[in-house]
């Protein structure tokens, strides 16, 4: 019910908002203009390459690959709803491995789901087309791989990918997710 209440309430928000990107969005959206063409011209496999080996400029290159690939798949234009609600899965990724750490430490993982969808900073920038919207989802997803109960073999490479993804993502998770982890 959270989750169905959360995205219509997002869907409501970027429907009626008009904001402009700014520059370092607008930097964001270019990139993954580029992932757009490249999988519109070369398929899929070239945006799997890219996502893991293409210099895309200062920033790795995740996120643009998966505004990119977002953009790809359910949007005409930047401006389009769907494609500025592309922070939406990310938000309800971190939500769902938050409330499973939750659960796997005893707690009320329902009210981490709800409390993770409220956060001011989290919400906010889902709105918008920003790399740091990668790390709180990678983030919380390292945390759950270290609590699952499986074997330490299993844990350690579901960590690993989870930080590696984070650092495809940005420079700067190495202090704000792996020092929160």
């Amino acid at each position: 019910i959270a989750a169905i209440f959360w995205v219509t309430l997002q869907l409501f928000w970027l429907h009626t908002d008009q904001l402009i990107r700014d520059g370092d969005e607008e930097g964001h959206v270019g990139a993954a203009e580029l992932i757009k063409e490249q999988i519109d011209h070369h398929g899929w496999l070239s945006f799997i390459t890219t996502t893991w080996w293409q210099d895309l400029g200062e920033y790795p290159p995740l996120f643009a690959s998966y505004l990119g690939g977002w953009w790809s798949l359910f949007a005409i234009q930047p401006e389009d709803l769907m494609f500025r609600a592309a922070g939406i899965p990310l938000v309800l990724c971190a939500a769902w491995a938050i409330s499973e750490t939750t659960r796997i430490r005893g707690g009320d993982h329902r009210l981490a789901f709800a409390l993770t969808l409220s956060l001011p900073l989290v919400v906010g920038l889902s709105r918008h087309n920003m790399i740091e919207n990668l790390i709180v989802p990678t983030t919380a997803l390292a945390v759950w791989s270290l609590e699952r109960d499986t074997t330490h073999y299993t844990k350690g490479i579901v960590f690993g990918l989870c930080i590696g993804l984070g650092l495809l993502s940005k420079q700067t998770f190495v202090i704000a997710g792996i020092g929160l982890v």
